[in-house]
């Protein structure tokens, strides 16, 4: 009894890879030149050879993005194809057929004459086991689960009843014919197993031929596979970088944001205090800074002016410290200045990212 044989050793999955690599990789690189081929007459300014050199650029360029994509995908892809053949050649290896089988027909004893997986894509699929009756030789069949398998003849497409079927092997070349037990209907189908044979060898000699001749120009080794695709995520990341650049370089909200005057606390310090002199307020503190997400500074400042109120006094500083901080990017807190016997104290808020800075210059 011939054995399934679904897991195979690593070496064919990575060939089996690679080759896929190798055949897409043409493919898409001959599509690409037959693309800008077309377009040949809109750059009657070039000569051919130019025309030429920068066609396999553009193609070539295109390609290699491709190969590197497809070698960062290679070992994933390969363990994932072994670990579901690996499941398939357990399911297949452990599967137990049903006891005590006797023969239908004269109730003789039967023996396992064949064993297959079938529907293989199916996660339900079930071990099928042919049993053959030891005395006369009749033939039955059950899923490992003891379910017996039955025969469904196919139907007429004429008049839907049954069809008969009829085999005839000659010289390699079977011919199943099918006939109607209703109507007139008749058809035949026939499989050249040596016609298949020999087109199967002949395909696998040309993926041989096409896989060395192409293998190392297409696909990556574990020496320099890595590099490529590390050096593919670093074009990435700076392409995107610059796309994200010139995007806030044309978004004027960020434009704004970046003219902000980013102050240290003693410029901040010395240009409130020469703004709020003016009008009578003296002796500005800076208390210990907060610092976690944002910068934060309390303050505290005396009004040196008699006979202003209190509500006057925080309401005219409040002023003031908007508009000196206006172009900065420092902020007064929503908390406000707070005013009692001449003192005024309030917090101050810095803001550093950019994302903060556009919020900020948006508000």
């Amino acid at each position: 009894m011939d054995e399934q044989k679904f897991l195979k050793d690593e070496e064919y999955y990575k060939y089996r890879y690679d080759l896929q690599t190798v055949i897409e990789s043409l493919k898409l690189y001959w599509d690409l030149r037959r693309g800008l081929d077309a377009k040949r007459d809109q750059l009657k300014d070039m000569t051919q050879e130019q025309f030429d050199d920068q066609s396999n650029r553009a193609a070539s360029y295109a390609t290699n993005a491709f190969k590197t994509e497809k070698f960062s995908h290679r070992a994933e892809t390969i363990k994932k194809w072994m670990d579901s053949d690996r499941k398939l050649q357990e399911k297949y290896d452990l599967a137990i057929p049903p006891r005590n089988v006797l023969c239908k027909e004269c109730g003789s004893p039967t023996k396992v004459a064949s064993k297959d997986l079938l529907d293989t894509l199916n996660d339900d699929s079930q071990v099928l086991f042919m049993f053959t009756c030891t005395k006369c030789k009749k033939n039955q069949a059950f899923y490992e689960d003891g379910t017996e398998w039955v025969y469904k003849p196919p139907l007429c497409p004429e008049c839907n009843s049954q069809l008969n079927r009829k085999n005839k092997n000659k010289k390699g070349i079977l011919t199943t014919t099918y006939t109607c037990t209703n109507c007139s209907y008749t058809n035949s189908e026939i499989y050249d197993f040596k016609k298949s044979k020999q087109e199967r060898e002949e395909r696998d000699a040309w993926e041989k031929k096409i896989f060395e001749e192409n293998k190392d120009f297409f696909c990556y080794n574990d020496e320099n596979g890595p590099r490529a695709v590390a050096d593919m995520e670093h074009f990435t990341e700076s392409f995107k970088w610059i796309e994200e650049e010139q995007k806030k370089n044309n978004d004027p909200l960020i434009q704004k944001a970046r003219q902000l005057k980013t102050l240290k606390a003693l410029q901040l310090k010395d240009l409130i205090q020469k703004t709020i002199e003016v009008e009578r307020y003296v002796d500005l503190q800076f208390g210990k800074p907060e610092i976690g997400q944002f910068v934060i500074i309390d303050f505290t400042v005396n009004d040196s002016k008699e006979g202003r109120s209190d509500y006057d006094s925080s309401n005219t500083l409040k002023k003031l410290i908007k508009f000196v901080l206006e172009d900065t990017n420092w902020r007064l807190m929503s908390d406000g200045i707070s005013c009692r016997l001449g003192i005024l104290s309030g917090r101050l808020k810095a803001y550093e990212r950019e994302e903060d800075l556009t919020k900020l210059v948006e508000k």
